[in-house]
């Protein structure tokens, strides 16, 4: 792989701009797209709850991830327009946060 002087140096010129990013989502560079987080509040309650269950050594399933985001959502007051539905965001949870599945 080649590049230019003038790329290293405009590359080196965002490093702490890279930096901010990359502290901000520690687990962002292992994945392979972006994942997109409408209410960060719900997110991080239920990272919370997932690690608490695990440090009590209570296995957590899919469904059990279910209720307890619609549980989080309605004490959030999250919009029925922003509530997470269906199963597809269970598995991309998981594995963004390192979490046992």
């Amino acid at each position: 792989m080649t590049f230019t002087q003038s790329t290293l140096s405009r590359k080196l010129k965002s490093h702490p701009e890279f930096e901010k990013h990359i502290a901000s989502y520690p687990n962002g560079l292992s994945s392979k797209c972006a994942c997109i987080v409408t209410r960060p509040d719900v997110e991080r309650t239920l990272i919370l709850w997932v690690k608490h269950m695990e440090e009590k050594d209570e296995t957590v399933n899919g469904p059990m991830l279910m209720e307890k985001c619609k549980k989080f959502e309605q004490q959030f007051d999250v919009p029925e327009a922003e509530c997470l539905l269906g199963e597809g965001w269970i598995l991309p949870f998981y594995k963004a946060y390192g979490l046992k599945v």
